[in-house]
């Protein structure tokens, strides 16, 4: 059984509820506990190097808020062997599929549900690039098929198309990543 899930959902609600940062602490000890029963699934020593940084995270937090994303951070690198693999292509499938419709990165985040910096690792692992760089690329690559295909569509209308709300800032791009 994989607990990542349900830890997940008792973040979410403490991060919702009226829970003080020391209630925040308490929770996170039995947390902590819950984590030893999935000692088979992701190992000893990765749990325990995730109790730790929970605990410390609780120690160094200034704000209820950092400390929320500091603790999902955590649970998030607790891995099952191909879970990684897994949830790198389906992140890849997921933009090479709506990269013209994605507004920000905190909203491939939440479509994932993880926490945005350890999407960003992970996806910055898989690809090797950030993915603002590997969007922005697939719009470029886009753009070019339009102007390869289409040449009578006009600039604007091919902006429009990648996403870019002026053909200004389209053209600026356009010519940094061409060169």
């Amino acid at each position: 059984m994989t607990y990542r899930y349900e830890i997940r959902m008792i973040f979410k609600f403490l991060k919702s509820s009226q829970v003080t940062q020391d209630g925040i602490a308490r929770i996170c000890v039995y947390v902590c506990r819950l984590l030893e029963f999935s000692e088979q699934e992701y190992g000893r020593e990765n749990i325990e190097e995730v109790q730790g940084e929970m605990m410390r995270s609780i120690s160094i937090s200034i704000s209820k808020e950092e400390l929320f994303g500091q603790l999902l951070t955590k649970i998030e690198s607790l891995n099952c062997e191909g879970d990684e693999e897994d949830k790198e292509t389906r992140l890849i499938d997921y933009i090479d599929e709506k990269f013209l419709s994605i507004d920000s990165m905190e909203q491939v985040a939440e479509e994932f549900g993880y926490n945005y910096a350890y999407l960003s690792r992970l996806f910055k692992k898989k690809s090797g690039m950030s993915m603002n760089k590997y969007i922005t690329k697939k719009k470029i690559e886009f753009a070019k098929t339009l102007i390869q295909d289409k040449p009578d569509m006009r600039l604007s209308e091919i902006s429009d198309l990648c996403g870019y709300e002026g053909s200004r800032y389209f053209s600026r791009v356009f010519k940094r990543k061409r060169e």
